[in-house]
């Protein structure tokens, strides 16, 4: 077994069936996730091993860090994807469940504000380019600390992939600038939150090379 595989879990009724039920922009109900919502269920609170609890509402440089670790740690969990069409989901579904563990309030919340958005607009890149031949699955990473994405990640089409690629990059710049943004009157939070801007950049990196 390799140490980085798809497992597509999707029967070929099931992917006949959600083939049937696309709408306009080709993009069925993830019998994983009917309707499409993130929700904590599906990326649990406090889940990153990294983070603090979200209590944790003051700025830290502790607290910095472990976002900035985990943003690293999930562009290259993505990266690891031989099939690109599925990239976008997997940095979609990875800064969810960053922002889920993220404080409500506090200082941190304008990052919690940051990295959902650039969940929810990459969500919509998919569901705006979905393949209608390749079957959503999650992902699994083997090793000594195995992996495994608690939803099924779905495929852009391979026709499409430039294009979503392009407009999924220009979505994280988006969330970047609205974090650098919510500084401007700290230059302690600028400092902390420059570095999380860096660390999406990894995003923006891994985007333009597939």
């Amino acid at each position: 077994m390799t140490r980085f595989a798809l497992l597509v879990v999707v029967a070929c009724s099931i992917a006949t069936a959600s083939s049937a039920q696309d709408d306009a922009n080709g993009y069925g109900p993830d019998p994983d996730n009917p309707g499409n919502v993130t929700s904590n269920s599906l990326f649990p609170a406090g889940s990153p091993e990294a983070l603090p609890p979200k209590t944790a509402t003051g700025l830290s440089a502790a607290v910095t860090n472990a976002v900035v670790t985990e943003l690293k740690a999930a562009t290259a969990f993505c990266g690891r994807i031989k099939k690109r069409e599925y990239v976008i989901d997997c940095l979609a579904y990875e800064h969810a469940r960053i922002a889920a563990a993220l404080p409500n309030t506090g200082e941190y919340a304008a990052v919690k504000k940051a990295v959902t958005q650039s969940a929810t607009g990459l969500e919509r890149v998919v569901r705006q380019n979905r393949s209608r031949t390749l079957p959503a699955g999650p992902i699994v990473q083997g090793g000594s600390k195995p992996r495994r994405t608690a939803r099924a990640l779905r495929p852009v089409a391979t026709e499409a992939l430039p294009k979503a690629a392009a407009q999924a990059t220009q979505i994280i710049q988006e969330s970047q600038t609205v974090l650098i943004r919510s500084t401007e009157n700290s230059q302690e939070r600028r400092r902390q939150f420059q570095r999380i801007v860096s660390a999406m950049d990894t995003g923006t990196i891994l985007l333009r090379s597939i």
